[in-house]
């Protein structure tokens, strides 16, 4: 009898310690490790560095430095409606702790459309990056979108 309930002690214990390890979701890190193979790793690298400034806050550095060389950059009115939306989401939607690489597409050998999710504190967002391959200046962004549709990640039922 002794040994019968000395094993369901120790199975209790057992279980207790298997339950309590916080396994759940990863914790959300500046740090993507995700690179799609039709994918050039510059792009992935100037998006994180783009989301690292978001994080900090720094908007208009994070858009002056992802749009460098891009034919955006001569359209002021839109940079600055796109750092005004960007501090108006995160007031919304609280500040960007995180993001995380979700897909890709590839439209040909000079056009990609990149899609990440932002890690805010309160609501997720969604961003799409879009690339061209330029003859003369090599990729350069020539779209940003960001909303808060991030259901539309997942495929319809």
């Amino acid at each position: 009898m002794k040994h019968i309930i000395f094993t369901i002690i120790l199975l209790s214990f057992v279980c207790i310690g298997a339950y309590s390890q916080d396994e759940s979701l990863p914790k959300s890190s500046t740090t993507v490790k995700y690179y799609e193979p039709n994918v050039p790793k510059e792009l992935h690298t100037r998006i994180s560095d783009f989301f690292k400034l978001i994080i900090q806050a720094r908007y208009e550095e994070a858009y002056r430095q992802l749009l460098q060389g891009s034919p955006l950059m001569r359209k002021e009115k839109e940079i600055n409606r796109l750092i005004e939306q960007t501090e108006k989401a995160t007031q919304i939607y609280g500040a960007m702790r995180g993001f995380e690489a979700v897909d890709s597409e590839v439209a040909s050998n000079s056009m990609i459309k990149c899609r990440y999710l932002g890690l805010h504190t309160l609501y997720p967002m969604r961003w799409i990056f879009t690339y061209y391959n330029s003859p003369e200046n090599g990729w350069v962004i020539i779209n940003i979108k960001f909303d808060d549709q991030s259901d539309f990640y997942f495929r319809k039922d």
